[in-house]
């Protein structure tokens, strides 16, 4: 087995495995065929979106925690009106980020035949491009509203906005998805 990590993105353990000459028994055999394999690969953009939405939640509530402690001009900069916009923001865009993983997780909890396949496909790549673009914001957010500090080490933002980059390029660029996402723009504009 040889272990790799994404650069910056310790989230998820990964691995590859080689078998040569091995005998793998039916019931270890986790798809066949295109569409289940199309299943697998909505439940994997499920799981990046709600981990995704997760992460940008945290960022926010390590701003929210930091605004509400630094005082700038004899008040916590957390009642800042800006500050509050960009926090509101963010975890709306977190939230609808994780409504869509859920929904995208229940279709792919109900998907029986090629054509359930497919919805759940397609929602799980929509939540993906949501989620990636949320955390992304939410993470270039929270570390603005820390301030130069944002970019130190010390402070918990800095890491995870390093690690909210691959969310968007796992399974390919968000454009791609939404290309697969969406079947009658497949073949052209």
């Amino acid at each position: 087995i040889a272990a790799q990590a994404p650069s910056a993105w310790r989230a998820a353990a990964w691995g590859t495995l080689t078998l040569e000459h091995a005998l793998v028994p039916a019931s270890h055999v986790v798809a066949r065929g295109a569409d289940e394999v199309a299943l697998i690969g909505a439940w994997y953009r499920s799981s990046l979106a709600a981990r995704a939405a997760g992460v940008a939640v945290s960022a926010m509530e390590h701003a929210r925690h930091y605004a509400s402690e630094r005082v700038q001009f004899g008040q916590p900069i957390g009642r800042f009106e800006s500050l509050i916009g960009l926090r509101d923001d963010a975890i709306t865009a977190a939230t609808a980020a994780r409504l869509m993983a859920l929904h995208a997780a229940w279709l792919c909890d109900r998907a029986t035949d090629a054509a359930s396949i497919a919805a759940a496909a397609d929602a799980a790549s929509r939540a993906r491009v949501v989620a990636g673009a949320a955390v992304r914001q939410a993470t270039v957010d929270a570390v603005q509203i820390y301030g130069g500090y944002g970019f130190v080490n010390d402070y918990p933002v800095e890491k995870l906005m390093r690690d909210a980059r691959p969310y968007e390029q796992l399974f390919g660029d968000e454009r791609f998805d939404r290309v697969l996402a969406d079947p009658d723009r497949a073949g052209g504009i």
